[in-house]
This record gives C-alpha cells, structure tokens and sequence, in this order.
C-alpha cells in the first residue's frame, strides 16, 4: 500500500500486521518521501511509485534499496501521477505535462511526441488500462485516450538548462535572444 504521506506498507496475511518500508536517510542520492499517487509492481516484484513531487521511485523487496528519477534526470516533472506499463516492458509515467516514457531495464528515460488531442496534457484520471493489442488506453478528465506505444515517436532526453527569464533584485532583465553568457557587475 502507498499512502499520502509518502509511506510504502506491505500487509502480512499471517500475522494480520503492516510492514512499512522507507528510504534511508543517508542515502545518495536523496530519495524523498512524498505522496504516492499510484503504484505498480513489474514482473521482477519490483515496486514502481509515482510521487508527488518526488520523481519516479523503484522500491526493490529483495535488497530494500530505493531508487528516484527526477525532473533533474530528465523526467518531464517531479509530481508524477500515474505509472502505465506497456507491452514492451517499458514504463508511461503520467504528470500534468503528459507523459515520460521510461525503460527500467537500460534505465533511461524517453519522452513521447505525441499530439493528444486536448488543450493540456493533464494525465492526474485513474483511468489507466493496457489493451491485448499493446494500445494504452488513457484518460483524463473528459475522455479517454488510445496511444499505441509502437508507432509512438520517442526521444531520448539529455538534460540541457536553459535561462528563459532573469531579475535583479526583483528587476526583469529580459533575454530577447540566444546568449552564451551572462555578465552581472560585482552590484548585482
């Protein structure tokens, strides 16, 4: 069980009792426990989690290690809000700006060009399901979705900051065009 506080329970059925399971708080990197807002658990008995704020974690049972991906690794935002595993072995993880597609086996994260046909990308619906044919079927708040992982465009992600807008000392400094640098007086 995830709870909203950010805790992971296993219930015993034999001894009528819950196990919880939390990160260390000296790992590195940082895991941090925020709401889990779905689970999902592979066929290696891993356990998938989709955070509020968080990232993406991976609890493994058999060694009680965590694992977190973040914004800063390339997923599209920390609040992640639905975990959808497609026929290829590879992980749909929901947010308010659409999806992040991850492979749990190669690690990597990829993100999907796909038109979804609403204004906002919102995927925060429970509606979630995986068809025979490999399609997912998604849905937000008004309707549901069909994506067909296959024939989805994905590009892999490298992390690459970019400053959009600056202020100093709450002054806008706008940037109106590619820059390679920015210089500030020791004022400043």
């Amino acid at each position: 069980f995830g709870t909203y506080s950010g805790m992971l329970y296993k219930y015993s059925h034999e001894g009528d009792q819950f196990t919880p399971y939390f990160p260390p708080t000296n790992q590195q990197p940082l895991v941090f426990q925020r709401p889990i807002n779905d689970l999902y658990a592979d066929g290696e008995g891993k356990i998938w989690m989709a955070t509020e704020g968080g990232g993406l974690i991976r609890f493994d049972p058999a060694s009680g290690s965590f694992k977190a991906w973040r914004e800063s690794d390339g997923l599209v935002m920390d609040v992640c809000n639905r975990i959808v595993p497609d026929s290829r072995g590879k992980i749909w993880v929901g947010s308010y700006e659409g999806f992040t597609v991850f492979d749990p086996r190669l690690e990597k994260i990829e993100h999907s060009k796909i038109d979804y046909g609403q204004r906002e990308n919102n995927f925060f619906s429970r509606g979630k399901y995986l068809l025979r044919n490999g399609k997912l079927v998604l849905g937000n708040e008004t309707e549901f979705i069909v994506v067909d992982p296959a024939l989805a465009h994905l590009q892999k992600t490298s992390v690459v900051p970019v400053i959009s807008n600056m202020s100093v000392f709450e002054k806008p400094k706008p940037l109106y065009q590619s820059i390679d640098g920015i210089n500030l007086s020791y004022k400043e």
